[in-house]
């Protein structure tokens, strides 16, 4: 719960590295996964929840973005959830007067500890972007990016 707490939205796979230990292991291997999803299932039924890949507790209502404050906290982009990307390309739309979509992509990487925007890291943010301008987050106008 404590790590649940601290970290939510999690993604499973690094609540299991997390929790790895507490079961003996240096890493997250299938043993430590069955047995994280089996506790999940049986004592905190109820109390936490999944959406999709994430877990958060039943009661959670608001994203915070999570900078990391040192080369150990980066995250992986794909352990990062959408709602907290969404949230850092609002914030720093709205801090940025006349950014354009791709050097807000970069300030958003740059926010979460990647020092380059590679294939990967740039088609996620991108993605997320592209969902903030069908749900009317955001508009583009004349190129750059206004929040709605």
């Amino acid at each position: 719960m404590n790590v649940i707490r601290a970290y939510q939205p999690i993604h499973f796979e690094a609540l299991c590295r997390i929790l790895a230990p507490v079961w003996g292991n240096k890493k997250a291997t299938n043993v430590i996964r069955d047995n994280v999803s089996a506790y999940l299932r049986r004592y905190l039924k109820g109390l936490v929840k999944q959406q999709n890949d994430f877990v958060i507790l039943s009661d959670f209502t608001e994203v915070k973005v999570r900078v990391p404050a040192t080369p150990d906290d980066i995250r992986p982009i794909e352990l990062i959830p959408e709602a907290e990307l969404a949230l850092a390309l609002k914030t720093i739309a709205i801090h940025s007067f006349g950014i354009t979509p791709d050097n807000l992509i970069t300030e958003t990487a740059r926010v979460f500890g990647f020092k380059r925007t590679g294939g990967k890291i740039a088609t996620i943010l991108r993605c997320v972007y592209e969902q903030m301008l069908k749900d009317k987050v955001v508009a583009e106008i004349d190129g750059k990016v206004n929040v709605l």
